[in-house]
Order: structure tokens, then C-alpha cells, then sequence
């Protein structure tokens, strides 16, 4: 398990998301970054100071993690990492994506779900409140991921407009995945871990300071095929998410407000420095076609036919719940046991006839991991 070799690089002072990856891309893996002990050798590396190499090579303390793993252990925090075959293929594109993500709720990543971004102000009016619950409800029945910040206004009703349709949501905050703001959307946050997912690139137990906002904007247009701004004054943090979209190849799309309203000046704005104009959400999903690669296009097409026969819901839980994770065939059998019925070490023991401490030893890894959870002395499968 490398998560306290990721926490400890991400921790060095300085080091930043691109001095990070520019380690790995010299050194190969997470392992060979921590093994180094050559000065020399981090201060070949493309942004790694002298300072910087000098704390990679005096601090080499993996203990000091111990309290912040056992955090996430019992609150229910995953993580994946740049080195994970599931991580998203499309943040992986973008110059500075962050190297660690910390997340509660499902691993959406593992479906490959194509995503769409919506972002706007957080004093949305009437009518940006219903384009943005109404574009995100039709998106998410059409089989695409929304992806917002879980601010006030725009944000938030683009999260519930998701979660009203059958596809899944994703929030990516500005602080720990543990600290909730607003606090206003304490519900909204349950609901979304329920049947989504929150992320973010920041510690757990990290407050939400004001410069975590604008950086956090480049993973929700990074995660996304495109970005829509409704609604944006021209201070508004969105367009910043929109410039991100820009810079890393993505569309733009804005949806025109009242030209009276300093409310609209930004969103209007985009429109006349190029980014598409939308009226419905199917004007997105036909531009998107042409965008988004054809096996995409035709797993949409295959959740829009299989609507017609039963909810997409039931569809989902049919698949395996242990496709979605990394295991080795005794993980894999272990969670099966567990998955038939068999709750505890000794009813795996008698099922499988492996070795009892060979079953403790992979039961105390999977819940390490968050997909094993130990209630009393019952074992469950996490959903």
C-alpha cells in the first residue's frame, strides 16, 4: 500500500501538483521517488530547488501519516492516485492534474462515463436555477456524469438536477472531502455521496480557504468533455473555470442571459469571444457526438434503449459491485464469500479453506482500502 508514500511527497513544502508529476515522469514510480536518497538526482528533475530536494531527502517520516490514514479509514475516505488504472483518462490530459484524489461515494472513474460540467454564479436567479436543474436532470438521463463545484446558486441545483434523473453526479470541493461548504448544503453533500461522488485534491480535514476555489476549477473542467457557464457577473469564479476549459482543449458552452443584468455580463460575455451558444441541453448532446469518441456515443445510446425496458438504476446493480475495484483472486474470492452470504472470518474460512490468518491479514487491507466495512463482527460489501 503506497498511500502514505503519495501523502508524504504531496506533503513536501513547495511541491505542487507539476513538480510531482514531473517526479514520477523522471523516476518511474512513487516507490523510486521515496527510495532516492541522491540530492542530486531530485534537483535534476525539471521545478525541484535545492530546498525542495534537500526536504525529499531529510524527510523521509512515513509514521506521521498513521493518524490522517486511521481518519480515513473511519470516515469513509478512498483515494486514487495518477499511478491507478482507473484514474480519469481525461484529467490525466491537462498540464497540472493533481496527482492524489481523495473521494467519498462511489469510484464513478471505473465506468468511464462520459462528463459534462455546469457552473455558474452563486446568486442564480429563477431562471438560472431551472436551465441548470433542468439541463443537468436531461444530461443525467441521457447517461452523462455532471460535474460541479457544490457551491450556492448554479452549482447546487445543477447537483440535484442530476441527482433527479438516473445517472450520477460529482462534486469537486475546495476543501477536504470531510469539511462540507457550504454548510447550507449538508443534505445535498449526503445525497451525493449516496449516489455519486465528492472529490477533492486537498488533505482531508483541509478548511475551505479562498484560494483552493480557483484551482479546484481546472479539475472540473478537466474532468469534463465540456464546461457550461450559466449565469456569471464578470468576477465570477466560472470563468475561470471556463478559461481552464479553454486552455485544456475543452468546449465552452454559455447559455445567453438578460442583457440588462451585471448577473450575465460574464456568461454573455464568452459568447462573444467564441464559446457556443446553447439553448437546450440536446444542443449540447449533439455537439458532443462529434466530440466525444464513438464507444462513448454508443454506451449513451445503449442506456437511452435500455430505459425503455427497465430503470437505469436496476440496470447498474446488476453489474458485479467488485468490477469496479483492483483485486487479486484472493481479494476477489474473499469478497465474493463475503457478498454470498458468508459475514465473518471463520464462515470465509469455511467456504473457501484458506488459512485464517491469510484471511485476516486481506480482510484488514480491503477495509483499509474502504471496500470491506466490519460492523461488529459482521463483514459487508461496500455498495
Amino acid at each position: 500500500m503506497n498511500i502514505e508514500k503519495w501523502l508524504w511527497l504531496m506533503s513536501i513544502q513547495n511541491i505542487g501538483a507539476k513538480r510531482a508529476i514531473n517526479l514520477y515522469d523522471y523516476f518511474g514510480s512513487i516507490d523510486e521517488i521515496y527510495l532516492n536518497d541522491d540530492i542530486n538526482k531530485y534537483t535534476k528533475v525539471s521545478g525541484i530547488t535545492l530546498d525542495i530536494a534537500t526536504r525529499l531527502t531529510m524527510d523521509k517520516d512515513l509514521n506521521k501519516f498513521n493518524r490522517l490514514i486511521d481518519k480515513m479509514y473511519n470516515e469513509g475516505i478512498n483515494y486514487i492516485t495518477m499511478d491507478d488504472k482507473y484514474y480519469p483518462y481525461s484529467l490525466k490530459e491537462i498540464y497540472d492534474y493533481p496527482p492524489i484524489l481523495f473521494y467519498r461515494g462511489k469510484n464513478l472513474f471505473v465506468e468511464e462515463n462520459p462528463m459534462i460540467s455546469i457552473v455558474g454564479t452563486r446568486k442564480a436567479s429563477n431562471y438560472g436555477i431551472q436551465v441548470a436543474r433542468d439541463f443537468a436532470r436531461e444530461f443525467s438521463n441521457k447517461g452523462l456524469d455532471v460535474v460541479s463545484g457544490m457551491a450556492a446558486g448554479i452549482d447546487t441545483y445543477a447537483h440535484k438536477g442530476a441527482l433527479q434523473g438516473f445517472g450520477d453526479t460529482i462534486a469537486v470541493l475546495g476543501s477536504g472531502v470531510d469539511k462540507i461548504y457550504p454548510k447550507s448544503n449538508a443534505k445535498l453533500y449526503d445525497e451525493i455521496i449516496e449516489r455519486g461522488m465528492v472529490i477533492s485534491e486537498y488533505f482531508p480535514g483541509t478548511e475551505p480557504l479562498s484560494h483552493h476555489f480557483p484551482a479546484r476549477n481546472r479539475i472540473i473542467s478537466g474532468l469534463s468533455h465540456g464546461t457550461i457557464v450559466i449565469e456569471a457577473s464578470y468576477k465570477s469564479g466560472s470563468l475561470i473555470t471556463a478559461r481552464y476549459a479553454n486552455e485544456q482543449g475543452r468546449e465552452v458552452y454559455s447559455v445567453p442571459g438578460n442583457i440588462t443584468s451585471a448577473l450575465c455580463e460574464g456568461s454573455n460575455s464568452l459568447l462573444k469571444d467564441g464559446a457556443k451558444l446553447i439553448l437546450s441541453a440536446n444542443d449540447v448532446l449533439e455537439d458532443l457526438y462529434y466530440v466525444l469518441d464513438r464507444p462513448n456515443m454508443e454506451r449513451i445510446t445503449d442506456i437511452i434503449e435500455a430505459k425503455e425496458d427497465r430503470s437505469f438504476r436496476q440496470i447498474k446493480k446488476e453489474v458485479n459491485i467488485l468490477d469496479k475495484y483492483e483485486l487479486s483472486d484472493d481479494e476477489r474470492n474473499i469478497c465474493q464469500a463475503i457478498l454470498d452470504g458468508n459475514n465473518t472470518a471463520d464462515l470465509i474460512n469455511e467456504n473457501l479453506g484458506l488459512e485464517i490468518n491469510l484471511i485476516n491479514s486481506v480482510l484488514t487491507m480491503l477495509e483499509i482500502r474502504g471496500i470491506v466495512i466490519s460492523t461488529g463482527a459482521n463483514l459487508t460489501i461496500k455498495q
